[in-house]
């Protein structure tokens, strides 16, 4: 690594928050809604990372025409910001490692897919106390990969690109760094595991929250 990064830029799901359980239970009961089969949480694991309508398009039966999937989306979104939080919680270590970030003065955004409202929701329960700003799904923004939102929370932060690192935990979250021109870490906690970060080749890989405190 050329020099620490003042400015660290993180992925949500899989990364900050573990997530999956609620997005399973929501998929499921849209799914179920609608009569179609459901399924398990290493299903949807696999369905993840593009945002949420992707999801649902993921998780619906091949062949359904998109005025259904639509319909389906419909009645997800909804559930989802009223159930993000059921069973959704940082991973263990994460909070002391934001904390540490905090107080040396490092800046920090999250950026996710997730729609605004359910950004700031997690974000307000969670993080509001060790993050600056929070960028989620929002009008006139293309989604992760596209560079958007690590754009968006970089002119927030009125932090330089040239110190600032990507973190996250899948494909998408390697994407999007390489879109905005910034080096990436993966961490090995999340929704795709070590031997498939491993292939991407970041930057970096993350075996625990702590080792976030060696890029900056």
């Amino acid at each position: 690594m050329n020099h620490p990064f003042s400015c660290v830029i993180f992925d949500l799901d899989g990364t900050l928050l573990e997530t999956l359980q609620d997005l399973t239970d929501c998929t499921n009961w849209a799914l179920a809604r609608q009569g179609w089969p459901t399924h398990t949480v290493a299903q949807v694991r696999g369905f993840v990372g593009n945002g949420l309508y992707k999801l649902i398009e993921r998780a619906v039966p091949a062949g359904t025409p998109p005025a259904l999937v639509d319909q389906a989306f419909a009645q997800f979104k909804p559930y989802y910001v009223a159930h993000c939080m059921d069973a959704s919680r940082p991973y263990d270590g994460i909070i002391a490692m934001l904390t540490q970030l905090h107080s040396r003065g490092i800046a920090t955004a999250l950026v996710t897919n997730k729609a605004q409202t359910a950004t700031d929701l997690l974000y307000e329960r969670f993080f509001k106390d060790v993050i600056t700003v929070a960028v989620g799904q929002q009008p006139g923004l293309a989604l992760k990969p596209a560079r958007d939102e690590v754009d968006k929370a970089l002119a927030l932060l009125k932090a330089d690109p040239e110190n600032a690192i990507y973190v996250g935990d899948s494909e998408v979250d390697k994407q999007t760094a390489d879109n905005a021109g910034l080096p990436c870490a993966l961490c090995a906690w999340g929704f795709r595991g070590r031997p498939f970060i491993d292939e991407l080749k970041p930057l970096a890989i993350l075996d625990r929250p702590s080792d976030v405190m060696r890029l900056v």
